[in-house]
């Protein structure tokens, strides 16, 4: 029924626009066939629009007996992220990792046991030589640092040690309640001594250059040459070359007199 009403529309349609132009053209040659044109398409128009009021009064009801189950029908709907979601969006990566290592201590025991042991011979590892770390600074000679080079050393010291202090608890229990928020605290003390340790090492290296009997004057190329050598000879050269100026470059390795 709703082909043959689109049909029956689109015939009206037609005819209409046709009507028009007869119209039109009647009104340019003939005024009496204009008239009788323009009486035709008043009938035209409501035979039209009787036509569409009574199919517009049936229609609803054809479709609420024809397809009930879609006029209920409502479009489905996303459902609420869990709170676990929610949760994993908001927690930090730490917290997020000991989620991840407990499922995997459910769901693969062996393979937990391994990385517990992996993880458990690194921080060892980070301890001792956190430990070697420190034992280094504190043989340095404090008296031939230039003041900013001691101030630098006297901030640096203290966190060197509470690093020692953070790996031994974690390597006591690193499964327990306040392994997270320790080895939080460790990465921020860690990203502190970064530019703390560029200072440090510019003292030590100077101090060997006057060990080795450099003058004063030289020190500062010894350094930039030690620098120079360890960046060229590592995999990434010239990752260093914006932390250091050019002596080493021009100079090469000082004469010592």
């Amino acid at each position: 029924m709703n082909k043959n009403i689109t049909i029956y529309m689109a015939s009206a349609i037609i005819m209409l626009v046709f009507a028009c132009a007869i119209l039109t053209y009647s009104s340019m040659s003939n005024k009496s066939r204009a008239l009788s044109a323009e009486s035709e398409l008043d009938k035209l128009r409501k035979t039209l629009d009787s036509h569409l009021k009574d199919e517009s009064a049936k229609t609803p009801e054809k479709k609420k007996s024809s397809s009930p189950s879609m006029v209920n029908m409502t479009a489905p709907q996303t459902p609420p992220p869990s709170s676990t979601e929610a949760r994993d969006v908001s927690t930090p990566p730490l917290d997020r990792f000991r989620t991840s290592m407990e499922k995997i201590k459910e769901t693969d025991p062996e393979r937990y046991a391994a990385m517990v042991e992996r993880m458990n011979n690194f921080n060892k590892q980070m301890q001792e030589n956190s430990n070697k770390q420190g034992e280094f600074l504190k043989k340095l000679d404090t008296k031939s640092m230039t003041p900013e080079q001691l101030d630098n050393h006297n901030k640096l010291l203290p966190l060197v040690a509470k690093n020692n202090q953070l790996l031994y608890e974690i390597n006591q229990n690193p499964e327990g309640e306040k392994a997270p928020a320790l080895r939080r605290e460790l990465f921020d003390n860690s990203r502190q001594m970064r530019d703390l340790m560029e200072t440090e090492r510019s003292a030590a290296l100077q101090q060997f250059a006057t060990q080795l009997g450099y003058t004063s004057d030289q020190t500062g190329q010894f350094e930039e040459y030690i620098k120079l050598v360890y960046e060229m000879t590592s995999s990434n050269p010239g990752a260093g070359a914006g932390r250091r100026n050019n002596r080493g470059d021009q100079q090469g390795q000082p004469n010592r007199q």
